[in-house]
């Protein structure tokens, strides 16, 4: 897919040599979740995920693709004129964040919606870049805590993670007891 795609680009790809060491099996069913929480979160300029330099004509065609997505996503949300702006305005890391939550159809303002997640996504980016933090710190011989395990299923951004994590066990469970966050 597109999106695919444009994740592999905007993370970069490796050199050979820069290719880090086997690591020890981890436990039945990990491997695709380390492999997600390890992944360096993407970058689009001129630099790489990994710290490789990427040509300027790379650089143009991860933010054609990143916005060909970002004009999808507008269609398929019905989004108003202004907020359709006011996301293709933004820096293209706030672009992919707003595009990391999903949809924003099912909302009954899909542009108030929008907006939103434009500020979330601001929001977050300045708490981390005052205090950077990992999503996850994954141990592959230990299994998935009911928090990491609720965080996966349900494809939760890196700011929605820490604030789920920073709260006490009793507030993370009555979160978890609520359900799956499908069409919130």
């Amino acid at each position: 897919s597109a999106r695919s795609r444009l994740a592999a680009h905007a993370q970069g790809v490796r050199p050979r040599a820069a290719q880090p060491q086997a690591m020890a099996a981890p436990a039945p069913g990990l491997p695709v979740v380390a492999q997600l929480l390890a992944q360096p979160p993407p970058s689009f300029g001129a630099t790489d995920a990994y710290g490789a330099k990427r040509t300027p004509d790379e650089v143009r065609i991860i933010k054609e693709m990143l916005d060909e997505d970002v004009n999808i996503f507008m269609k398929e949300s019905g989004v108003d004129g202004p907020a359709a702006r006011e996301l293709m305005a933004e820096a293209p890391e706030i672009k992919w964040a707003v595009l990391q939550r999903g949809p924003v159809r099912s909302a009954s303002n899909p542009s108030a919606a929008l907006i939103g997640r434009i500020r979330d996504a601001k929001n977050g980016l300045h708490r981390a870049a005052a205090c950077p933090q990992p999503l996850a710190v994954i141990d592959p011989t230990k299994p998935l805590s009911e928090t990491d395990k609720f965080i996966l299923e349900n494809r939760l951004d890196q700011s929605s993670a820490l604030s789920l994590r920073g709260e006490n066990p009793d507030v993370q469970k009555m979160v978890m007891q609520q359900g799956p966050l499908v069409n919130c």
